[in-house]
């Protein structure tokens, strides 16, 4: 399923389950460090231009965590979630990166004027650093593995 799909899923779950269960999506800004990444686009080297997933799975707990009433048919970014929840630095989730830009997701586009405006260590060509920022599109030729984690919680 693209993420359009995904996305319209999210909002008709949102609006069905309204009130009883919260249904959010939440993507990563960076290519995720998968199996499937290392088998099909690149092995190690790919690797370590990527996020660990426990990026995700911080970001899928922040937004869990949050009331249902007050967080449903949202479309989330991981690392805009752990910058809300007070989190600056990134290089944890990227131990093997060093200061080298990270691969940015093939499906998740933001401008380098918007790294920029942030104060982010993003390079020049607006690709994250290690530590954390915001990459425009990944460069033409190279494709970055997608992800996508749903997030729903039950009315408490």
């Amino acid at each position: 399923m693209a993420k359009f799909g995904m996305s319209l899923c999210t909002l008709g779950m949102a609006a069905e389950f309204r009130g009883k269960v919260a249904v959010n999506s939440l993507w990563p800004i960076t290519a995720i460090d998968t199996a499937a990444v290392r088998f099909a686009l690149g092995g190690d080297a790919m690797a370590a231009d990527c996020r660990s997933p426990e990026i995700l799975a911080d970001a899928a707990y922040a937004i869990l965590s949050r009331p249902v009433a007050d967080c449903s048919g949202n479309f989330f970014i991981d690392e805009e979630v752990l910058r809300a929840e007070g989190k600056a630095d990134f290089s944890a989730y990227a131990p093997h990166a060093g200061d080298k830009p990270l691969q940015g997701d093939f499906f998740v586009r933001t401008p380098s004027s918007i790294a920029r405006r942030r104060g982010s260590s993003a390079g020049s060509d607006g690709r994250p650093r290690a530590g954390g920022s915001r990459p425009s599109a990944p460069s033409r030729g190279r494709v970055a593995g997608g992800c996508f984690t749903a997030a729903v919680t039950a009315a408490r």
